[in-house]
């Protein structure tokens, strides 16, 4: 009967430790945890070199526009230059120019982008304004990324970035002589340099 009594006993402690074991298990904590997000939507747009249509000897034509030299600067840099004349109009190169080069930085990896080129011409002065240069046929080509040795398609934009979110390329275009008819185009240029400013925008 002793033997009976406490294995009862026995049964009634190990009960009483499992229920609260139990209890302990589903007990709850709740901890409020932040949620944040970082947004970086700039672009950083580095230019590395300038556009450069290089040394040349040149004429205009009075009659402006419908007597045009032309010098095609590939946006490839390795692709050759190639220049037209006019009828009373010339470019010919002394020294081979050559194209703007930019990087992009600080995109997210693999990421493809756009580019806006100028959408019109941009003029190309002397310090004293009298014949100028006019510039314009705008065109783009990857130099850095998985599309690297690439045109740039606008319709179908193929610029993207590489695993660290860097991409680059450059800019060529058509300088053309002076398209003006007017008193300020004389036709003939003085050596000088001739300069201009224009835009490029890069956009997710």
């Amino acid at each position: 009967m002793i033997n009976k009594v406490t294995l009862n006993r026995s049964r009634l402690v190990t009960a009483i430790i499992l229920s609260f074991g139990v209890t302990q298990a589903i007990a709850q904590t709740e901890t409020a945890i932040p949620a944040t997000v970082t947004v970086a939507n700039t672009i950083t747009l580095d230019k590395i070199t300038n556009l450069n249509f290089g040394t040349v000897a040149a004429k205009a034509s009075t009659a402006g526009a419908a007597d045009v030299a032309t010098l095609i600067l590939p946006a490839d840099a390795t692709a050759t230059a190639i220049t037209s004349p006019g009828t009373a109009s010339f470019i010919n190169i002394v020294t081979p120019g050559s194209p703007a080069t930019f990087e992009i930085s600080g995109v997210a990896p693999d990421t493809s982008l756009t580019l806006d080129l100028p959408g019109s011409a941009i003029t190309l002065e002397a310090p004293t304004p009298a014949t100028n240069f006019s510039v314009d046929g705008w065109s783009a080509f990857i130099t850095s990324g998985p599309n690297a040795g690439s045109a740039y398609t606008d319709g179908s934009p193929n610029l993207k970035s590489d695993v660290d979110g860097k991409v680059n390329f450059s800019v060529g275009a058509t300088l053309s002589t002076d398209l003006r008819v007017d008193a300020k185009n004389v036709g003939t240029y003085t050596d000088d340099i001739y300069t201009g400013i224009f835009d490029i925008t890069v956009n997710y």
